[in-house]
């Protein structure tokens, strides 16, 4: 409960105008500085959980907070766009980009179509609801095309066979928040735009950092194309009883952004192709994944 505290200048003293306690000016003053010194204790330790950056904007010198993950701003005091600094000298700086084709209310009415259309499925109701929460997003990808070599293992025969072949404009998720299978439904992206990166593109835009390790990103890499040569094996050897591990030294690799409009609440989480609308929804709970081309 808090109180109003008249002042006796002469004596030194606040006097607690609901009990009528008196404290010293100089104890008044330790007393709330201790108070400010808890207080600053927990928002460092928030804003330590938040993962959050400042940087000066160059058109007026306003500092400006930056979330963790994310590349560009906007300075609230004279309107610029700004671009942190670690991103324009990092390695996934983007090289190309897909801009977005479609805006965010187009978005959000392919993903309510969805919706209607899948009106006896729980996420479509859930979904329904939170329509207003879709936001776009330019993604951090990695475009992946090459030559590759694969060893197949058939393991209901103890044999295994090498094979080569070309991979031909893959694109690898780079966020390790972002679900892998969600934003595979959403593919393909249509190639005939791909652009050559500026930062026209992206202003006013939300763009997201690559944040996964390099290892691991080579590792995803390699997942990718094995699942997408696995199908044309099983076919061939006409048994599913197989592994396949594929070696993607000798692809070219080069980062891009790629527009996307995503949301996760809850149980649910959906991401519409910014480029084309096709939508990807998934439930984290039931483990299912819908997707339909629009």
């Amino acid at each position: 409960m808090r109180s109003s505290c008249r002042i006796y200048i002469i004596k030194g003293e606040y006097l607690c105008s609901h009990c009528n306690s008196k404290v010293g000016i100089n104890e008044a003053h330790a007393q709330k500085q201790g108070i400010r010194s808890i207080q600053q204790a927990k928002i460092k330790e928030s804003a330590e959980k938040h993962h959050l950056l400042s940087a000066n904007c160059s058109g007026c010198g306003g500092t400006i907070v930056f979330e963790e993950g994310d590349a560009l701003s906007q300075c609230p005091f004279c309107g610029r766009s700004l671009v942190r600094k670690d991103f324009l000298l990092s390695e996934e700086m983007p090289e190309l980009i897909i801009p977005f084709r479609i805006t965010e209310e187009e978005a959000r009415n392919c993903l309510l179509n969805w919706c209607k259309a899948n009106s006896q499925k729980k996420e479509a109701k859930n979904l329904e609801k939170k329509i207003n929460l879709l936001k776009g997003f330019y993604l951090p990808y990695e475009f992946v095309k090459g030559p590759v070599k694969s060893k197949v293992s058939r393991m209901d025969a103890y044999s295994s066979y090498n094979c080569g072949g070309y991979v031909d404009n893959v694109f690898i998720n780079c966020s390790k928040q972002l679900d892998n299978m969600l934003l595979d439904g959403m593919e393909p992206f249509e190639l005939d735009e791909l652009q050559a990166f500026d930062f026209s593109y992206v202003a006013g835009h939300r763009v997201k950092v690559g944040d996964i390790d390099k290892n691991v990103l080579v590792e995803r890499v390699e997942q990718e194309v094995s699942n997408d040569y696995a199908s044309v094996v099983r076919k061939t050897l006409e048994t599913k009883a197989i592994e396949v591990n594929t070696d993607t030294s000798s692809v070219f690799r080069m980062p891009v952004l790629l527009p996307v409009y995503y949301i996760c609440s809850g149980n649910e989480m959906a991401a519409v192709n910014g480029q084309t609308g096709k939508v990807s929804v998934r439930s984290i709970k039931r483990q299912t994944h819908y997707f339909i081309p629009w």
